[in-house]
């Protein structure tokens, strides 16, 4: 954008700067994102230019400091509406396509620490879940008061997550035929390109049927001992992400029973990742106990009905595997919610 010094038209520059993305605001969207912006700048008097303001969701970067009354190059960024959902963030409705919406928000270890508990081989990763909750969560804002289901959703690569730094994660959702859209999620760090994690389709759908994971077969399996298998096949899980409390397994089927770890956070999550992402675990049970690290590559269909305003803190699912080719494993899982209310994430 156009350098700055210490004299210029504050609304004039403001305005010129969200001119590129005006198309994706409306008039009162923008009106709001000029007073924001523009008092910003008459608040730090534009001396000192090496810090980095925010307001809102206006974020303004010098791209080195300067001394006082020089002209500053400056990098705007604005990440819409601002959101309550801690990774999908603030909305903006775009344009082009008509009916699309994109979600940015700033994802790292400071703002959502339970996410270091997360690792593959040492390295912390966004796990799938994530990607799962965010569609789920983009789909109810889209079709409220249905039930939504991800379809096809594929993990294209794995997001690392630095202890320090944020990523700019955005999804971005296009209409694909009545009451349905695709989803793209990507990310990128400080002067990176885009890179895609994930994409695939919501829709409203028919309420699912009722589940009911049948009683457990097999020796029992404490998640002590449990996590201890996966953390000798890579998979390291901390606290958080532990909610497998005991899992029977026979056959290339397993049982397990989940209980939401007191170290999660209440939050306006669908389903939270962490629970979620125990659910996933479970496969590894149902898979034999052959060895292998096996990790998330894709989900075909995921349902969750609109009464379910936050993660429960009890479940019982089932997981049946079948391995199509060699190196690959599918699996069908079945959830049920036990005597836990809805809210119970929420209030712990």
């Amino acid at each position: 954008y156009t350098a700055l010094d210490r004299f210029f038209d504050f609304e004039q520059f403001a305005g010129a700067c969200l001119g590129a993305g005006g198309g994706l605001l409306e008039a009162d969207q923008k009106k709001e994102y000029v007073r924001r912006f523009t008092d910003i700048l008459r608040r730090q008097g534009y001396a000192n230019a090496g810090g980095v303001f925010r307001e809102g969701n206006v974020r303004i970067q010098p791209e080195r400091p300067q001394a006082a009354g020089t002209s500053v190059p400056l990098e705007v960024r604005f990440a819409g509406v601002r959101g309550s959902h801690p990774l999908l963030g603030g909305r903006l409705d775009v344009s082009d396509p008509p009916g699309g919406r994109v979600w940015t928000s700033e994802v790292g270890l400071a703002t959502l620490p339970f996410l270091a508990d997360h690792r593959v081989e040492g390295q912390v990763v966004l796990p799938g879940a994530a990607y799962l909750e965010m569609a789920l969560s983009a789909g109810a804002e889209s079709f409220p008061g249905r039930t939504i289901a991800v379809e096809g959703a594929a993990f294209e690569s794995m997001l690392p997550l630095s202890p320090d730094g944020t990523r700019e994660v955005q999804l971005v959702l296009a209409p694909d035929g009545p009451e349905a859209a695709t989803f793209r999620i990507a990310s990128r760090g400080p002067g990176e390109e885009w890179t895609r994690h994930a994409s695939g389709r919501v829709r409203a759908a028919t309420e699912p049927p009722a589940a009911r994971a049948p009683a457990g077969r097999g020796p029992a399996l404490d998640g002590d001992a449990f996590y201890g298998a996966l953390s000798a096949a890579g998979l390291d899980y901390g606290p958080a992400f532990r909610a497998v409390r005991e899992v029977r397994a026979e056959a290339g089927s397993a049982t397990a029973s989940l209980v939401a770890p007191e170290t999660l956070r209440p939050g306006p999550w669908r389903i939270h990742p962490a629970l979620l992402d125990a659910c996933l675990q479970v496969v590894a049970a149902a898979a034999e106990g052959d060895g292998e690290l096996y990790l998330p590559v894709g989900v075909g269909s995921l349902r969750l009905g609109p009464g379910a305003r936050r993660s429960p803190g009890r479940l019982a699912v089932q997981a049946t595997a079948r391995r199509p080719r060699d190196g690959e494993l599918e699996a069908d899982l079945v959830r049920r919610t036990e005597r836990v209310t809805a809210a119970t994430l929420a209030e712990q």
